[in-house]
């Protein structure tokens, strides 16, 4: 009984790592049940003894590929808040939010916005949780070396970078760019942070001194 419940767990597991690039590019309604089926190497009746209905499927699909999205290593481990620390964490978020690897989930997250907003603001709760904290204090570190006149008081600013790093890569999705930035994609990223940390309120001269993207490495810095 257990075995078939393990195997009936990754048949599963398969259908929805199988489908959901198919939901992510088309949405739900422009992709049937046969097509989802053949992509997942399975029949139709195969496919309806795991999942009710495509609307069923195409939840869980995006709740699946939504969980893949792991932002724990944004922040730096066994580092103090600093300013030095919130220039590593943009650093390695615009990597991250911008990376092809996370075509999928930038798609699925395009379509529910255009839809009923319910799995981008699953998606954006868990941001808020991981990574918000961590962000607000390195802001106050950086306000108590002077490094900033004055920390923002709420999260607005802090958004307006995720909405930055997202918009970036939403513009990334067509196969061909609809903008050409005639900047190499890496040199656009670290753009991208220098221009969030000034939004932040940080001094040109903390910019300079704590992001300086050819020396990170991902290391902690002692």
């Amino acid at each position: 009984m257990k075995r078939q419940r393990l195997q009936a767990d990754a048949r599963r597991e398969s259908i929805l790592v199988a489908t959901a690039p198919l939901f992510a590019r088309h949405g739900p309604e422009g992709v049937t049940t046969r097509q989802l089926a053949a992509a997942a190497g399975i029949s139709e009746a195969l496919l309806y003894r795991h999942f009710p209905d495509k609307q069923a499927l195409y939840v869980a699909a995006s709740q699946h590929a939504a969980r893949q999205d792991n932002l724990d290593n944004a922040v730096p481990e066994g580092l103090p808040p600093s300013t030095y620390r919130l220039a590593l964490t943009l650093h390695r978020l615009a990597e991250q939010l911008t990376s092809a690897a996370r075509e999928i989930l930038t798609r699925q997250l395009g379509q529910s916005l255009l839809g009923d907003g319910r799995l981008a603001q699953e998606h954006l709760a868990r941001l808020e949780c991981k990574l918000l904290p961590s962000l607000r204090a390195d802001l106050q570190a950086a306000y108590t070396c002077k490094d900033i006149a004055s920390p923002p008081q709420e999260n607005i600013e802090l958004w307006l970078i995720q909405h930055l790093f997202f918009g970036l890569q939403l513009h990334a999705l067509p196969e061909r760019s609809p903008l050409d930035y005639h900047t190499p994609r890496f040199e656009l990223q670290q753009r991208c942070v220098r221009f969030a940390l000034r939004g932040l309120g940080l001094k040109e001269a903390a910019i300079t001194r704590e992001y300086r993207p050819e020396q990170l490495s991902g290391t902690p810095r002692s």
